[in-house]
């Protein structure tokens, strides 16, 4: 799906202004543009490039991640 690996932690992934960390089964998606967040979670969804089926929920603006409480500012 042409994203990298950061060599500093292994559960970040970046394309672009895409940013995608993963923990277990616990996904958090960065972007700035709305349509960067659209196209990966169509490309996820999408079976032929994945090779495998996804359920994916989406949250909207996040606020708990893995206990830890989050603010934007």
């Amino acid at each position: 799906m042409g994203f990298e690996t950061s060599v500093i932690d292994e559960c970040v992934w970046y394309r672009g202004d895409v940013i995608f960390t993963f923990y277990v089964d616990n996904g958090i998606l960065w972007c700035p543009r709305e349509k960067g967040i659209n196209e990966f979670l169509a490309d996820l969804r999408d079976e032929s490039k994945t090779k495998q089926k996804f359920d994916i929920e989406d949250r909207g603006d996040i606020s708990d991640y893995l206990g830890i409480n989050l603010e934007v500012v």
